[in-house]
């Protein structure tokens, strides 16, 4: 069990060294710094994990292809959140298509999973998938236009997140 560093009455920061009681977080340096790694570490509490946010995107009335990559630093969980709109200006058929890519641990295939958005009408399309995705490998989300559209708008937002273990 870790304990709270205190701070002396006249003392306007903590000693070197000091850490947090739950995520170790450094606490040396001033006063203010300080308080706010100790805010951060009690709201997550002992043990306590938290996902975290390897890549983000976000495109509003874009008329281009759009991408996203990381490189999975671990084989774990990893969830793709993804919403997609359009306005409905496109052409009939026109459509745009979101491609997730990732190599899963148990075949080390590629796999994918592709979200279709008609652009000829309003339309919004939203997800999240949990993917188990292999260290070192990538994790990719690739838009691309089809069924004779090469510009029409779209929104895009996207967030990559590696879960805790």
């Amino acid at each position: 069990m870790s304990v709270l560093p205190v701070l002396l009455p006249g003392d306007t920061q903590f000693p070197k060294g000091a850490k947090s009681p739950n995520l170790g977080l450094d606490l040396s340096g001033a006063q203010p710094a300080a308080n706010n790694a100790l805010l951060v570490d009690s709201a997550i509490g002992a043990g306590g994990v938290v996902p975290v946010v390897q890549a983000a995107l976000q495109e509003i009335n874009t008329t281009t292809t759009q991408g996203l990559t990381i490189t999975a630093t671990a084989t774990t969980l990893y969830t793709v959140s993804i919403y997609m709109k359009a306005v409905g200006t496109g052409s009939a058929g026109h459509t745009i298509t979101a491609n997730i890519g990732y190599i899963s641990p148990d075949d080390m295939v590629e796999q994918n999973v592709a979200l279709i958005l008609p652009l000829d009408s309003a339309n919004v399309v939203m997800e999240t998938y949990p993917l188990l995705v292999s260290a070192g490998t990538p994790l990719t989300l690739a838009t691309v236009y089809g069924g004779g559209a090469t510009n029409d708008p779209y929104t895009i937002s996207v967030r990559l997140v590696q879960m805790p273990s």
